[in-house]
């Protein structure tokens, strides 16, 4: 056993003096070598070769149980693959996006408006196997359209057929920070969380087109209605904050540089002032700019999506 102890000892003596590092794997086998890079899925490392000559190796980090590097120059901590691209597509939820309006929750579009879909890329370089700097951008988009009745004298009351169309479009884009932490013995599973904060652009369309009754004879409060003209008229608000967003993913590693994954993400911004467009077939336009709203529009969301990463 002494002997053992001491034969370990001048191996790792002997490795130190030649500045060699050490990979130690799951079987308990000792590889010496020179590590080139280290990636969330494997390592690079060179040997020496008949000839003295140097020969180039790939260990996946699933079978590796430990390693020391003895050398610490500064092509060790050069990642193998050091941009990760990550894609993500699913829905979104706005959850006071409607506060504003004192009967959203009696309408029964109020769902169609606060709920959507998204989409997200980023990209992100990895200066180390656990830390990324990088950008990010996600679209949002929710809306309705479809016929329907609406009260255009509430005192008889009288209603006509409408045309009604609301379209809510965000476009967010951030500088963002990424910290990722493999899980599992064999490292295939990988938690990634990010920080980013950009601007938020933000656009909604309205839209509604419907018959309107024209006075004949005693007039239609009477009942003698003779004819309609067609009204349309059409709303148009655009408007740039700030945003911030925080996000959590899970990745099952395919294969070394693919992964499949869950994430969510929540993006938190608000908008006081907003450009105003209207218009109607009647001539009539209007146009107020940088205007400041009535009600702060809380454009806040939960983003759920399926999302891939892929390493380059």
């Amino acid at each position: 056993m002494k002997k053992f102890l001491f034969l370990s000892l001048l191996l790792l003596s002997v490795t130190l003096a030649t500045a060699q590092d050490l990979i130690i794997t799951v079987h308990k086998d000792t590889i010496a070598c020179y590590i080139k890079s280290i990636s969330d899925t494997h390592i690079r490392y060179e040997q020496k070769g008949e000839g003295n000559f140097m020969i180039g190796k790939v260990i996946p980090l699933s079978e590796v149980d430990s390693y020391y590097r003895a050398s610490r120059r500064k092509d060790n901590y050069k990642l193998a693959e050091p941009w990760l691209i990550r894609i993500g597509a699913g829905g979104a939820h706005l959850p006071w996006f409607m506060d504003f309006s004192t009967d959203a929750t009696s309408d029964e579009n109020y769902p169609k408006l606060t709920n959507g879909y998204q989409l997200s890329t980023s990209a992100h370089y990895l200066f180390s196997p656990r830390w990324g700097a990088g950008l990010h951008y996600s679209h949002f988009s929710s809306g309705y359209k479809g016929d329907y009745y609406i009260e255009i004298d509430p005192f008889y009351p009288m209603f006509t057929d409408s045309y009604q169309r609301e379209q809510i479009y965000m476009n967010y884009t951030g500088a963002s920070l990424l910290y990722q932490l493999p899980l599992g013995y064999k490292k295939k599973l990988m938690l990634t969380g990010t920080l980013s904060a950009g601007p938020l652009f933000f656009r909604m369309e309205s839209e509604v087109s419907y018959a309107v009754p024209v006075e004949a004879g005693y007039g239609y409060e009477y009942g003698y209605v003779s004819s309609y003209v067609d009204y349309k008229q059409s709303y148009l608000v655009e408007g740039i904050t700030i945003g911030a967003g925080v996000g959590l993913s899970v990745n099952y590693q395919l294969q070394p540089r693919l992964s499949l994954g869950l994430a969510a993400d929540f993006l938190t911004a608000k908008l006081n002032r907003a450009d105003v467009y209207f218009k109607d077939n009647q001539h009539n336009t209007q146009e107020r700019q940088n205007e400041e709203l009535g009600e702060t529009l809380r454009l806040s969301r939960l983003n759920y999506s399926i999302q891939v990463r892929y390493s380059l």
